[in-house]
């Protein structure tokens, strides 16, 4: 709560010492104001905080492998303009995501993490990864601006021949349905990976 000056304005200051996760925030602050009449008035902005000067971009040509194939991620490096810069050093790190229950509750786990040490380019750069079991998988991609300040990415590939995720209700299941790409021309073939509950 405050006062305002003699032309009307009041400062609000905003100290961000850390954002968790690492990734970009909105914050809005709102304002109610009161005049001599006891009527007031409402305002409120919004403004996108950044966590560092670099962002790292992740991408990934397909986005379910068959078992024994390599998970191979593709990743970027741009200012907050979107300009490419190079020789800036990114560590991805792949996780295969598991359940197991607790007190009742289901509980996600990372397991057999493997790491990749990689420096940006011109131009996107690949870091590949041996599954060693079917699942979902977390590529999680860390960079660090001139500051130490740390900024991330993350993406989740499907690996065929995993169980699918543990389903404690008794409710009718469903069957996830995973296309390999994004986007696709006319004329293209798609192929589908069926993530069945039984």
């Amino acid at each position: 709560s405050g006062v305002t000056d003699a032309s009307g304005k009041h400062h609000l200051h905003i100290d961000f010492d850390r954002i968790n996760p690492v990734r970009p925030a909105t914050v809005t602050a709102s304002a109610t104001v009161s005049d001599v009449n006891r009527q007031r008035w409402n305002s409120k902005t919004t403004l996108l905080v950044h966590p560092a000067d670099l962002y790292v971009g992740l991408k990934t040509d397909k986005t379910f492998v068959q078992q024994n194939q390599p998970l191979q991620v593709q990743t970027i490096v741009t200012d907050l303009d979107g300009t490419l810069v190079q020789g800036r050093e990114i560590k991805m790190v792949a996780t295969r995501l598991s359940w197991w229950q607790e007190k009742g509750e289901w509980i996600e786990e990372e397991k057999d993490p493997q790491e990749c040490l990689i420096r940006s380019s011109e131009s996107a750069v690949t870091c590949k990864f041996q599954p060693k079991a079917g699942g979902q998988y977390r590529v999680k991609a860390t960079i660090r601006d001139d500051r130490e300040r740390l900024n991330e990415s993350e993406l989740k590939i499907w690996v065929a021949g995993a169980d699918s995720a543990p389903d404690p209700s008794v409710d009718q299941q469903e069957v996830q349905i995973i296309s390999d790409r994004q986007d696709y021309k006319a004329g293209d073939t798609a192929e589908i990976f069926v993530q069945s509950p039984f």
